[in-house]
């Protein structure tokens, strides 16, 4: 050490915020069903979508019986509905780009963004 300097440890957050502390954070503390969006989501990726994962699904840019599961899936657990107004079937009032951002980072899967019946895969290139 130097004369003059002194070091001084700091204390790092020792675990991330939970839900509560996030709902705050982003501001749907008083949104419930933004709140059930958020838990279907989470219910999905660690569910269906994780154990595909540990399968070896995310090997293959193939469609598989399996992937097509996989939109059953989203659609009972609202997910692909998210994004329609409540008179087209929806379930969302307003806006929709926080569920959006909070559906595909909780999601962690591409799949999650299938819209319409779409199927992923391969992305061409430009």
């Amino acid at each position: 050490m130097t004369e003059g300097k002194t070091e001084t440890a700091q204390e790092m957050l020792r675990t991330l915020p939970g839900d509560d502390v996030r709902q705050i954070m982003w501001r749907f503390a008083d949104r419930f069903d933004i709140q059930m969006l958020v838990q279907s989501t989470r219910a999905v990726a660690r569910g269906p979508v994780a154990r595909l994962v540990a399968d070896g699904g995310r090997n293959t840019h193939e469609w598989t019986p399996e992937k097509n599961d996989l939109l059953r899936v989203f659609d009972e657990a609202g997910l692909t509905a998210a994004f329609l107004d409540p008179e087209f079937g929806g379930f969302l009032i307003g806006p929709k780009n926080l569920p959006a951002g909070l559906r595909t980072c909780l999601g962690g899967c591409r799949g999650l963004h299938v819209q319409s019946g779409q199927q992923p895969g391969p992305r061409p290139h430009p």
